[in-house]
């Protein structure tokens, strides 16, 4: 990355930050986490409810960077409602996530399943595990 950090993970095994191992915070109320979230043209009254629960947002602009912070503790979930998310923007990301004890699925919380055209895109919800349900129900 351009801060000079490297994460790195292999599936079955850990999730690396510089070659240290990395795991998910233990954030479990909402009142203390962080999320990113991204969205265009979806009902604001969807995350309306989920956005006065949660302590602080966080943009970033690169969504494999954002799972990746999940995976190392600086957020607790990230969020894109955009429909357009494709595999080549958050493999990399989804494995760190996952290997450090995250968890990631579509809106309804069932496992993210990517087309093999790279072109289509989804949406998804990535958190440290503990508030993955809570989220998912708030979405609703």
């Amino acid at each position: 990355l351009a801060g000079g950090e490297t994460f790195s993970a292999e599936r079955g095994g850990k999730a690396f930050l510089d070659g240290k191992p990395i795991t998910v915070s233990a954030t479990t109320a909402l009142e203390k986490s962080a999320l990113s979230l991204y969205g265009r043209k979806f009902d604001p009254g969807r995350v309306l409810n989920l956005g006065q629960k949660v302590r602080r947002w966080r943009l970033l602009g690169a969504s494999a960077l954002e799972l990746c912070y999940i995976g190392c503790g600086r957020i607790d979930g990230f969020i894109d409602l955009r429909g357009t998310l494709r595999v080549t923007d958050a493999a990399a990301g989804m494995l760190v996530c996952t290997e450090a004890g995250g968890k990631v699925s579509d809106l309804d919380g069932k496992p993210l399943v990517f087309p093999d055209e790279v072109t289509i895109g989804k949406c998804m919800v990535a958190t440290n595990g503990i508030m993955h349900r809570k989220i998912i129900e708030y979405l609703r």
